[in-house]
């Protein structure tokens, strides 16, 4: 500050102090979190088996089906039936499931029906 009086200048002194308080400054954003939820889909039902063909009731979304024999080997078809025939499986008796298939998401298998192959 700075007076004058009369063609005299005073001065008065300021005494500085500093600030030693530290701001801290939260900065809040607003996000959008996605969680994904599992996928799931139903195990295939009605699974029967007409001469050399198992064929199976159709899931709804799924893209393709499993067929499991013996709890081994899986085979991939689109359709909602396979031709075991064409597997030339040895005679014996094996057991059939199906899984229904979306994506890299499997149902549980449905229940397993009996595959007996006798060509005598």
């Amino acid at each position: 500050m700075l007076f004058t009086f009369a063609g005299c200048q005073l001065f008065k002194s300021k005494t500085t102090t500093k600030d030693t308080t530290t701001t801290q400054i939260t900065t809040t954003t607003n996000q959008t979190t996605t969680t994904q939820q599992p996928v799931i889909i139903d195990a295939p039902t009605n699974v029967q088996i007409s001469y050399d063909i198992v064929s199976w009731s159709p899931v709804s979304n799924a893209e393709e089906y499993l067929v499991i024999v013996n709890n081994s080997s899986s085979y991939r078809t689109e359709a909602t039936s396979f031709d075991l025939a064409k597997l030339q499986l040895p005679d014996g008796s094996y057991t059939i499931a199906i899984k229904a298939v979306k994506g890299s998401t499997q149902s549980q298998p449905s229940t397993t029906v009996t595959y007996v192959l006798n060509r005598v």
